[in-house]
């Protein structure tokens, strides 16, 4: 299973540092060094959570100094702790509905990012124009897509047939797994459509997959064909 790429080396975990290097402006594993995955996919979650909770932690820090300096002045002013609560209350009120708004277009643009990167990937690694929709529908977005955002958002990830995170590269997942799994969708498969006929001959051997959930999706996928 590959590891995988970061795009900074601030991205990289601390403890893995020594096993990576920079290679076309982005961060490889060293092609000697052969970690335990498992050990990685542990150090990376942890730092994203310790990430988002300094980042709760910050935001706490900002509200909490703002509403000081507001009971200050507002003391200052001869405003009662009453007409204070109020104010706060109108505010949070007046605020929500522009919050609730930026909060459902931020939702939609990363839907669209996801949605756009996959695509173009799919496509520049051989699945055909006109099936491109379909194939749309089992990679992504969504709980039961095969590629997602990270929980940080900022990076991508991939999930087996069963539905488990791996630690596989977008990229080596349609090159490799998924055209082996649905070769149906891909150029040179045989099955039909734009660009099916021949054989790209680039193909590698993908990791093994839960073979009954694989059976159950290809059948679903195949089926809508």
């Amino acid at each position: 299973m590959a590891l995988p790429v970061f795009d900074k080396e601030e991205d990289v975990p601390e403890a893995f540092k020594a096993i990576y290097e920079e290679r076309d402006g982005k961060w490889h594993p060293k092609a000697t060094e052969v970690p335990d995955v498992s050990k990685l996919e542990a150090t990376l979650q942890k730092e994203r959570d310790d990430r988002k909770e300094a980042d709760k932690r910050a935001k706490k820090a900002e509200e909490d100094l703002a509403a000081l300096k507001l009971t200050k002045k507002a003391k200052e002013n001869g405003v009662t702790d009453q007409q204070l609560q109020e104010i706060r209350d109108a505010e949070a009120l007046a605020r929500k509905p522009i919050l609730d708004e930026n909060e459902q277009l931020k939702a939609e643009n990363l839907k669209v990012t996801l949605v756009d990167h996959v695509r173009y990937l799919a496509l520049n690694f051989g699945v055909m124009i006109d099936r491109i929709d379909k194939a749309m529908k089992d990679l992504a977005p969504g709980p039961n897509g095969r590629i997602d955002r990270t929980e940080d958002k900022k990076g991508f990830l991939v999930r087996d047939a069963a539905g488990k995170v791996t630690a596989e590269t977008v990229e080596d997942f349609l090159k490799i797994t998924y055209k082996k799994e649905c070769p149906f969708f891909y150029k040179g498969s045989g099955a039909g459509g734009s660009g099916a006929g021949g054989s790209d001959g680039d193909a590698e051997e993908a990791p093994a997959t839960n073979s009954a959930v694989m059976a159950r999706r290809n059948a679903d996928i195949a089926g809508a064909l």
